[in-house]
């Protein structure tokens, strides 16, 4: 059983490390196809053994666990990848109130992250590691 939940975060997680790029997408779309052989080989493990092997709880359990897995892996993937400046007044990064600052304050002074301009877009933080 723990080889579904071990599946599951991996699949989670690659759609998670790849956020902004397509391969964040092909990462359920792979995780729903790893499940479906999965369901297929079931099925045929059935006929080649006569019915001497068939799970019906695993198909029963099955299909859920796949929609679950890929679900939750698009949501992953829709996350953007990069902050976006919050219209609220307050830090991107740890939600510090920052209403009531003056415009030459150009990082937060709770966590040092740059501040952004509503709607506006940062880097990611490998992005910014390449680059320094």
């Amino acid at each position: 059983m723990a080889a579904f939940v071990i599946y599951g975060v991996l699949v989670w997680w690659l759609a998670f490390a790849w956020r902004g790029s397509w391969r964040a997408w092909a990462a359920p779309i792979a995780g729903l196809l790893g499940i479906v052989l999965v369901a297929w080989l079931h099925v045929k493990l059935s006929e080649w053994t006569n019915g001497r092997i068939y799970l019906r709880a695993l198909q029963v359990l099955l299909y859920p666990y796949g929609v679950l897995v890929t679900a939750v892996g698009l949501f992953i993937a829709a996350i953007p990848a990069t902050p976006v400046g919050r219209r609220d007044g307050l830090c991107h990064a740890c939600r510090y109130d920052l209403r009531g600052r003056t415009e030459r304050d150009a990082v937060c002074p709770e966590c040092g992250a740059r501040v952004l301009e509503p709607g506006e877009r940062g880097t990611r933080r490998r992005e910014a590691d390449r680059s320094a």
